[in-house]
């Protein structure tokens, strides 16, 4: 059991358990261990409720006693199981109270008399005062309706108590009552791994307050009841476990639970472990009180909202008027039920910072809203999963890891919100270490132009990367009318789908592509775009890059200006398009030199052929380059799920070369299934770069290769020789694609929804289906 001494004194804990040791247990007036054996409902204070017993073993070795203002008070589970002990008017001093071996007690308050019982623990003796051991139940009920017959147990200022088990604040099923349970000092009583407390039927403050202490509110010390790791607080009714003065009576470490079901929540910010807010069957809530105030609310764990059944609205609405952390701190999940709403909408500007230490989560079929003076913060590095659409009218603010949008998600900014970094520079100054991977939106409600703005995050900017680097897009607009449209854009990562060059595009970047579309009103006249670009992209020859877009099945020059660049021999920086464009698609960096030789920017090399075929026992794999730069070797990689590759061995590259090259493996020991093959391009620079995935079927019959699988918009078919026929329909039988293309061509499905499907192939008069999952 551990011991919490707080302000008392360890050393006259110490001397008076020595004292009793020598002078023998049985010395009453400096604290005699007594048990009960009271009959159902008998007084507390009577002599026959108790016996002197062994303060170890708790076996008899006295007879009754009446207890004294030094006495241990033990309940014990072993002799007697369910006790229930009636509690006498007015004050009655005792050392300690004890609830062990699983001890069920009913502490009930007076029948009769017109005063609240209160039960002083003292501090006389070593060890906690209070003490409900693990697999034990204290619960302080009243069994008659009259609101000036209750219970207090209040710990005297250097008094402890440890709680493993359950303490239960019952008012009356018929009305409430103000059941108390109060410590004069700071973390006096320590709620421990798997307790917990209910306070039910209750009114007022269970824990007393610092604040004014009216009748029948007890003062309590601040800081006084400590939930630690594991341990819960349950409110049904009543106020909060807080208090109503400025300093809080009751303290929640990382790791514990509030669970709030009904009652008065905190109107100022607090701090939380966990955080659970639930509509109770028993008492039922529709709303928690808007937490208003000065006060930050700061919850260490996660957030939940809802039970899914019953709809509950809550609103974090603190603000401090000045500080890094004003409004509202959550480090951990936020889950937001189906029917429930989260609301942050402060009358003052603050934010909702997200800065746990592993990775958090914001899910929930509710809905979370956030008024117009609330930012939102992501201050995580291991990184936010957004799995459902969220609008932030004021602003982001990425100061550290990456916001990643979930597929079927987006994060939605008006443009007069603001994007900057954590010293408030707009984003695109920031390193790789903050942005947003999947779709943001922009939306759009003026009539008239808006121009390209990187200074201050707003307008059509979309701070915005892939899971490898920070590649944010500007876009410049007109628009017909006031029709609210909005502007979305995502960073790909790998080539963009394969089209017809025109005469001035020679090549496209394999690295990553740029989709961006409209939802809502389409009164888009037209636009153009930046895009910006890092060492990754192999950017070295301004005037021959361009940025291209994808238009009828070919990609069409948008020209070009950069506007600066770092001096390096990869540059970094941006290129804005020179012409306007009136539709919206696919965007990706493109060069007017065929040749990728330095110079002519590689965008970096590409591959312009990569395929696998099996011969005899064996799998055979060839790939040419146009060209290469600083070309170490290439690794070939194997898979068994297109997932995870393990390396089979290197081919050395050609350095540098104008003209490329072609090259072979053989993998004389391939699978017996089917096989998935890439190349892992590693430069004398250290850097490095992954072609796209090939497949070799496992027997003669045709096999899909569905990779990613779940996949989110590709897949290749198998590598065989000839026409392929595929058909996709999903798990009702309703078919959603169908067409005809050459073995190892990549299908787009970027436009089937969501869901479980499966593809038949059709060759050489074979058939195969395959299940696969469209994200």
């Amino acid at each position: 059991m551990p011991k919490h001494y707080s302000s008392c004194s360890p050393v006259r804990k110490g001397t008076l358990l020595a004292s009793a040791l020598l002078l023998g247990s049985s010395l009453t007036s400096l604290g005699a261990t007594l048990r009960w054996v009271g009959t159902s409902g008998a007084s507390i204070a009577a002599a026959a409720s108790w016996v002197e017993a062994d303060p170890v073993t708790y076996a008899t070795i006295g007879g009754n006693a009446v207890p004294g203002a030094n006495d241990r008070l033990v309940f014990d589970g072993n002799q007697t199981p369910s006790p229930q002990a009636l509690t006498i008017a007015g004050n009655q001093l005792v050392g300690q109270l004890l609830l062990v071996n699983n001890a069920n007690v009913e502490l009930r308050a007076p029948t009769t008399a017109s005063n609240p019982a209160t039960l002083t623990i003292g501090n006389p003796l070593a060890g906690d005062d209070f003490v409900v051991s693990a697999g034990s139940t204290l619960t302080v009920l009243s069994t008659t309706s009259s609101t000036n017959r209750y219970v207090v147990i209040s710990l005297v200022s250097g008094a402890t108590g440890s709680v493993g088990g359950t303490v239960s604040l019952n008012g009356n099923d018929s009305s409430p009552i103000p059941q108390r349970l109060v410590a004069a000092s700071a973390g006096a009583i320590q709620f421990e791994n798997n307790s917990r407390l209910i306070s039910r039927n209750v009114v007022g403050f269970p824990l007393g307050t610092t604040g004014s202490a009216v009748v029948p509110d007890v003062a309590a010390a601040a800081g006084s009841v400590v939930f630690n790791a594991g341990a819960t607080f349950e409110q049904l009714s009543g106020d909060s476990p807080f208090g109503s003065g400025t300093d809080p009576v009751a303290v929640f470490n990382s790791g514990s639970t509030y669970t709030y079901s009904g009652g008065i929540f905190s109107l100022v910010g607090q701090q939380y472990g966990n955080l659970q807010l639930l509509a109770s069957p028993v008492n039922a809530s529709s709303a928690v009180t808007p937490i208003a105030g000065t006060q930050n609310t700061t919850i260490l764990n996660n957030l939940l909202v809802g039970n899914g059944t019953t709809p509950l609205t809550a609103n974090f609405n603190s603000a401090a008027i000045s500080g890094a952390n004003a409004g509202t701190t959550v480090n951990g999940n936020i889950t937001v039920a189906s029917g429930s709403t989260l609301g942050f909408a402060p009358t003052i500007p603050a934010s909702l910072i997200l800065s746990g230490v592993a990775a958090q989560t914001i899910s929930g079929a509710g809905t979370i809203s956030f008024g117009p003076n609330t930012l939102l913060e992501v201050r995580n590095s291991s990184g936010i999963a957004l799995q459902k659409s969220l609008t932030v009218p004021r602003g982001l603010v990425l100061s550290a890891g990456l916001l990643n949008v979930a597929p079927g998600s987006e994060l939605l900014l008006p443009t007069s919100a603001t994007v900057t970094s954590a010293s408030g520079t707009t984003n695109t100054t920031v390193s790789n270490s903050s942005y947003v991977t999947g779709i943001v939106t922009r939306t759009n409600a003026t009539a008239g132009s808006i121009a390209l703005n990187t200074s201050s995050g707003t307008g059509l900017f979309f701070p915005i990367g892939d899971s490898r680097a920070y590649r944010p897009v500007s876009m410049a607009l007109n628009q017909t009318s006031a029709t609210a449209t909005g502007y979305s854009a995502q960073v790909v990562p790998g080539p963009p789908p394969t089209q017809a060059l025109t005469a001035t595009i020679q090549r496209v970047s394999r690295v990553r592509h740029y989709v961006v579309g409209t939802t809502g009103g389409s009164s888009f006249i037209n636009g153009q775009i930046t895009l910006y670009y890092g060492t990754d992209d192999q950017v070295d020859a301004p005037s021959k890059l361009r940025i291209a877009k994808s238009n009828g099945g070919t990609w069409t020059d948008l020209g070009g200006a950069m506007i600066g660049d770092d001096g390096t021999t990869y540059l970094t920086f941006a290129i804005s398009s020179s012409t306007f464009f009136n539709t919206l698609g696919n965007f990706v960096l493109a060069s007017t030199e065929l040749s990728g030789a330095p110079g002519n920017n590689p965008l970096p090399v590409e591959l312009t052929s990569f395929a696998a075929t099996r011969q005899s026992q064996n799998v055979y794999l060839k790939w040419t380059t146009a060209s290469e730069k600083n070309n170490a070797y290439f690794e070939v990689q194997r898979s068994t799920d297109g997932k995870s590759f393990t390396g089979l061995g290197n081919v050395k590259g050609h350095g540098t070369t104008a003209t490329g090259a072609s090259y072979s493996f053989t993998d004389r020991n391939p699978l017996a299934a089917t096989a998935y093959y890439r190349l892992r391009q590693a430069n004398l620079d250290a850097t490095e770069a992954y072609s796209s995935v090939v497949s070799v079927a496992g027997s003669g019959k045709p096999e899909a290769a569905v990779y990613p699988n779940p996949t989110t918009g590709l897949f290749t078919l198998p590598a065989i020789s000839g026409l392929v026929t595929y058909r996709i329909y999903s798990s009702t039988g309703q078919q959603v694609s169908t067409g005809q293309v050459q073995g190892s061509s990549s299908v787009d499905i970027r436009k089937v929804p969501a869901g479980i499907y499966f593809i038949e192939l059709i060759t050489n008069n074979k058939h195969h289906v395959q299940r696969f999952v469209k994200l």
